[in-house]
Order: C-alpha cells, then structure tokens, then sequence
C-alpha cells in the first residue's frame, strides 16, 4: 500500500505499512472543495497513520480540536477563510482536516504543547488581522491535546481534544483549554488561551 496525498504532505510511512489502517476506497475524495482540507475520513485515516507512526518512533505530536464561533456565523465565506488559514500558515508537515459542518482537526507531528499553543495564538491574531468582514470577527475555539503514555488510540486522543473543545466552548469560546497544562501564555495560567 502506497500513502499518496493531493491536499498536503505526503508522509514517509512505508516502513509502518503493517500498522496502518486500511486504504480509503479507490476514487473516494480526498479534499474538502470548499475548505481545501482534508475530508474527516481521510484526516481520521491520517491520524491512525501518525499515531501508529509515533508510537513505532516514540515521537511526540499534539492534536487540535477546532470549530469556529459562533457557530452560526460559520457560512461557506467563513468556511474558506478559515480553510485558507490553516493551509497557508502551518507547516507542511501538520495534517489538516474538516470533521463537520464547522468543526476541524489539525494533527501537529513532533510538536509539543507549547507549539501548539503558539500555532493557536497566531491564528487568533490572523483571525484578528484578517478578519472576514470589518465589522464582524471570525473567532475560533480549540481543545489541544499532546500525545502522551495515558494516550492508548487515535480515537480515544480524538476524545480527549474534542472534551477539551468542549470546556472551551462552555467558557466563552474563542479560547483554547489544553492537557498537558502550558506555561503561560498571554497572561493566562494553565488551560485557557485568548
């Protein structure tokens, strides 16, 4: 089985071929056409690779939970700008997907929690500086979970980021709660963000 992408990187995991899920379905797309990430099933395929990839390495990765507020506001305008962002400001090793309607997954290989928060912090400040409308701000809400031993699957670490987004969203939103908790950032302790 061969990993090929049109939407990103595409990442080195021949060696890994025994613990990877299996490959999507032949002429299934991959991209979203209104976001130009990856659609969920793909982004979820590509998190089982890296994480079985980090586990064989005993490398490290967080992963974000993502959804844009309010969520109302999230139109196709939103959707692509959104889109946009996360193509041409992450690297081009971090994997990025839209999960639902408004929501997104972003998988940031060989990164701890405090790249992931300093990734978060700059899309706010994109957010702010290239806001959609003049009148009308774009915010976004993450949950920003590291890869750690307590970690036992792809789908129980997807849990966990998406608890966290969860948290963030009932305190306000437009804010990040992470775990492991970061060193301060922006002023605030522990798990908020924003």
């Amino acid at each position: 089985m061969r990993v090929s992408h049109s939407c990103g990187l595409e990442p080195n995991l021949r060696a890994f071929e025994d613990t990877l899920p299996p490959c999507l379905p032949e002429g299934q797309g991959l991209c979203d056409p209104l976001t130009g990430l990856y659609l969920r099933e793909h982004w979820e395929w590509l998190l089982q690779a890296n994480f079985a990839l980090a586990r064989k390495t005993g490398g490290g990765a967080t992963l974000l939970s993502a959804a844009l507020d309010p969520a109302g506001a999230a139109g196709d305008e939103a959707l692509r700008h959104f889109g946009h962002l996360l193509r041409t400001h992450l690297r081009a090793t971090d994997i990025r997907g839209r999960r639902g309607t408004h929501t997104f997954g972003i998988l940031l290989p060989d990164a701890g929690m405090d790249a992931a928060l300093r990734l978060v912090e700059r899309l706010h400040w994109l957010l702010d500086v290239q806001p959609l409308h003049p009148d009308r701000r774009l915010g976004a809400t993450f949950g920003a979970c590291s890869l750690g031993p307590g970690i036992r699957s792809p789908d129980a670490w997807l849990r966990r980021a998406d608890q966290l987004l969860l948290q963030a969203r009932r305190s306000g939103g437009d804010c990040v709660r992470s775990e492991p908790l970061a060193r301060k950032h922006r002023g605030v302790q522990g798990a908020a963000l924003r």
